[in-house]
Formats: structure tokens, sequence, C-alpha cells
């Protein structure tokens, strides 16, 4: 119930509060790789469960990091080959270091925690507040309207993950005999 109830709220986001609008709607390229790319996470984020006991979490990231690096390695090479090249100035190395320990390091750790703290179906759905975020930032930092449809919206998701983390979650039964 708080799945939907907080995919409501994306979707009231995201049709601002308008059904025509959502009907509307058309899917680019750019749109089906977050598609795809969030149905990835899903996956990784599931099989987070099954990482070995004794593994250690940074020692799990160095491991997941060289397979991400393999797998981005021809795209590298097909850019090099096609003269395509990063620019090496102070600001741009300062962007990698900042974009690899924030939004890489830090972020895999804090969200594989997350997962081994709440499990995968609570964590999951904390993915539901990048549209409120969005919509915060966009409203400090590029002076963004907040409309009726951004606070219904923003209220419903936060009611969803509220609904999932507190009244979702069940108590096991005590083992007969030990009362």
């Amino acid at each position: 119930m708080g799945v939907l109830v907080s995919l409501a709220g994306v979707l009231t986001i995201l049709a601002q509060g308008s059904v025509a609008v959502l009907a509307s709607l058309k899917l680019n390229i750019g749109d089906i790789f977050v598609i795809l790319s969030m149905a990835m996470w899903s996956v990784y984020t599931i099989c987070l469960k099954w990482r070995p006991a004794g593994l250690h979490m940074l020692t799990f990231l160095f491991v997941l990091a060289c397979i991400g690096d393999l797998c981005v390695l021809p795209l590298f090479l097909a850019e090099i080959a096609f003269g395509r090249h990063m620019s090496v100035t102070f600001t741009n190395i300062a962007a990698l270091f900042i974009v690899g320990l924030f939004s890489s390091v830090l972020a895999y750790i804090f969200w594989n925690r997350g997962v081994e703290l709440v499990g995968p179906s609570v964590a999951g759905l904390f993915v539901h507040l990048m549209p409120v975020f969005g919509v915060i930032l966009a409203w400090i930092f590029l002076d963004e309207r907040l409309a009726p449809f951004h606070l219904a919206g923003i209220a419903l998701i936060l009611t969803g993950i509220w609904i999932t983390s507190r009244l979702g979650r069940r108590i096991a039964p005590a083992p007969a005999g030990t009362d």
C-alpha cells in the first residue's frame, strides 16, 4: 500500500496534477534509459542481500567498481578513437574528484548500509524522494514556484514511505516456549 501511495505522489508531480498531462506523456530515448537504469538499480538493491557476510563493504565496492570500469572501458576507448577527450583543467579534475567521492563512493556506502539496515523493499522506496529533492532544489536555486500539485505529490510520497517503513514492518513471532 505504501508503494502505491508513494508512486501516486511521483505521478502527481510528473503529471503536474493532471490526468490529461499523464495520458499525453510520450517517452523519448532518454526516458527509456532512465527507466532501464532504475530497473537495474532495483536489481542491484535486491541482490545486495546475497553479498557474502564476511566480505567488507569497501572490498565489495572495489570489486563492483572494477567490474563497472571494465564494462565502460570499450566506450572510453571508442571516445578516444573518435578524438574526444576531456580537457585537463583544475576545475575538471576537481569536478571528477567531487563526483567520484560523493556521488559514487560515499553514495554507495550509505545506500548499501541503508539497505542492510532496513531491507531492499523499504530502501528501494526512497528512490521516490528524487522528485521531492528536484522540486525543493528547483524552488530554492531556480526560483521555481511551488504549485499545489507539488505539495500534494510530496505529501503522498512521504506518506507512502512512512506507511512502508513504519506500518509495513512485521514483528516476527517469538519462538514457542519463550513467553
